[in-house]
């Protein structure tokens, strides 16, 4: 039995913040297709950021977004599962971030103070910027960093809003804390603790802390598509460089981390990738799906 599934997280994995996807991995994505293997992407995005990004890739297989809360064909749009919380936890949250944004932070040692530029976007240590989604859109107050940061990593569908807990008509599928990187490793512990058993917090990038449902995750979301596809865990591969990927990649048949992960998902890894700038989204198919180790075991 060959790998028969290869889950693919999205920046970071398939592609870095340019948001473009190198013709190596384009071209690798086109081989593991036509040698029979099915493709989705998982990823924290909503699902109409995602599919501009699934339809270059030729992707017809349910995509995982949300974090693993919503999985979704881009083919008809027939959703698999989808899961939320509810509007009073919402509103928990919001009051939680409005709160601890008037208290002081403590910038670890090294850190850069305010106004550090990350990928030609300046972030005030501090200052946490909260948005909901619903209805596949994101809803928020302020737009700090100009509609150009929103559309680049959370699509076209963006509210801004007057009063975001007022504008929550129905309950939300993720929650999306934006700081600096500073800030964003001091609140997610604090968010952890704050909220467990409530909700799951993920970090999935260095601006971006995320609250989702409990029991939500990009694992049991492959768990879901991969039983849907009538596809065993051994044959299944997953692919990606965040916090927020470690449950899938130790879910997975092979698990496997980019050269640019973060040191906790290496570690859980059974293989190291090259980095993202290395196409090692291409060197996976080569080897797993293409080459001579991708076979799993018979009794899978």
């Amino acid at each position: 039995m060959r790998y028969r599934l290869l889950t693919l997280d999205l920046d970071g994995t398939v592609m870095s913040d340019d948001l473009r996807i190198r013709p190596a991995v384009r071209e690798a994505v086109r081989r593991a297709r036509a040698a029979g293997v099915a493709v989705t992407l998982a990823t924290g995005r909503a699902f109409h950021s995602a599919l501009p990004f699934a339809r270059r890739l030729g992707i017809t297989r349910p995509l995982i977004c949300y974090q693993g809360g919503l999985i979704k064909s881009p083919v008809d749009g027939t959703v698999l599962h989808e899961a939320t919380f509810s509007r009073p936890l919402a509103h928990e949250l919001i009051a939680w971030v409005t709160a601890r944004g008037q208290q002081p932070f403590r910038l670890p040692s090294g850190s850069h103070g305010a106004g550090e530029a990350l990928n030609d976007w300046s972030f005030e240590p501090g200052r946490i910027e909260v948005a909901m989604f619903l209805d596949g859109a994101m809803y928020l107050e302020r737009l700090e960093q100009g509609i150009e940061f929103y559309h680049r990593y959370f699509g076209e569908q963006i509210r801004q809003v007057a009063d975001l807990p007022a504008s929550l008509h129905t309950a939300p599928t993720k929650s999306m804390l934006i700081a600096h990187p500073a800030t964003c490793d001091e609140i997610l512990p604090e968010l952890k603790a704050a909220f467990a058993g409530r909700l799951q917090i993920v970090r999935s990038h260095p601006l971006f802390v995320e609250a989702v449902p409990p029991g939500v995750s990009k694992g049991q979301g492959l768990a879901r598509l991969a039983a849907h596809l009538g596809i065993p865990q051994a044959a299944t591969i997953a692919v990606g460089d965040n916090e927020n990927d470690l449950a899938m990649i130790e879910w997975a048949g092979l698990g496997v981390a980019m050269g640019n992960a973060a040191p906790e998902v290496k570690a859980a890894a059974d293989w190291i990738a090259p980095a993202v700038a290395e196409d090692g989204v291409a060197a996976v198919v080569e080897r797993f799906i293409l080459g001579n180790d991708g076979h799993v075991d018979p009794s899978c």
